[in-house]
């Protein structure tokens, strides 16, 4: 077996820490050439329990369509994945009711009203809000009239659906607040319901169990990297209905990021018993 010298580590930490820099600008759009990017503390209490403010300055400030983590369309994933499994018609689902919690723009609350759902976009920042509203508002869709986009922290959101679309949300979350997502994915679910994770990024890192330390140390967020394994982790009596991990190329988010983050695609389903159970998953220290 090959073990790995400190050097190699530290040459991995390295690379891992510029990732993580890149990934940061990704996220505030400022990735083209690093300048006048300003980062704000991600380790407050307030953002370790799922509320940071640091949205509401991004949208304030302006995120361009297309730009940064903005994608600039609905997730070519989720629609890839529609169009060959019709959960209404096939009668997988009970009802029509969808949540998209940190919905931006709302490109996929646009997608899932074409496939007849009735969506509810959820954004913690209240221009991300006004600024979904309007894009919404311009759409020449009938269906997005199925269509409802709310101001408020997806923690105190309430109601029940058939699905959830977590779009790159649970990555914008604090690691210390993935246990709380999982309770309120949890709740919010219908027995039977569907939970479809858009997960990103999978950065490609190290093998060794020290290095994969390291590396989860350095790499920080938003957004904070992620594996599908994390995610049943955290629910695990939910089933898999389906996994692409990775993506393939054509379908992956943010493709040509500069990080070369790998993205995934999971989609897991509640048990129809109402005892479900909320596991853990190691966060980063």
């Amino acid at each position: 077996m090959y073990l790995r010298s400190s050097s190699d580590l530290s040459n991995d930490a390295k690379v891992h820490k510029q990732r993580g820099t890149i990934l940061k600008r990704v996220a505030s759009g400022h990735y083209d050439d690093g300048s006048n990017t300003q980062f704000i503390s991600h380790e407050d209490h307030a953002t370790r329990n799922g509320k940071s403010l640091y949205w509401e300055q991004l949208w304030k400030h302006g995120v361009i369509r297309g730009k940064g983590f903005d994608n600039g369309k609905a997730c070519v994933a989720l629609e890839a994945y529609l169009n060959e499994t019709d959960l209404l018609e096939s009668g997988t689902l009970g009802g029509k009711k969808a949540l998209i919690p940190g919905c931006g723009r709302g490109y996929d609350c646009v997608l899932l009203a074409s496939k007849g759902f009735q969506v509810v976009g959820v954004e913690i920042a209240k221009s991300a809000t006004e600024i979904a509203k309007n894009w919404i508002a311009q759409q020449s869709d009938q269906q997005n009239e199925q269509i409802t986009i709310i101001h408020k922290n997806f923690f105190e959101v309430s109601d029940s659906y058939d699905l959830i679309f977590d779009c790159t949300f649970l990555c914008a979350l604090h690691p210390h607040a993935r246990e709380k997502w999982a309770n309120k994915i949890n709740s919010l679910l219908k027995p039977g319901g569907i939970l479809i994770c858009l997960v990103f990024p999978l950065v490609q890192g190290p093998t060794s169990f020290l290095a994969n330390l390291f590396h989860r140390a350095v790499i920080g967020g938003p957004p904070y990297a992620l594996t599908c394994e994390l995610i049943c982790d955290l629910l695990p009596q939910f089933s898999i209905m389906h996994k692409q991990d990775p993506l393939p190329h054509q379908l992956s988010h943010l493709p040509e990021n500069p990080a070369s983050a790998h993205s995934a695609f999971l989609v897991l389903q509640k048990p129809l018993s109402s005892s479900v159970g909320v596991g853990t998953a190691s966060s980063p220290p």
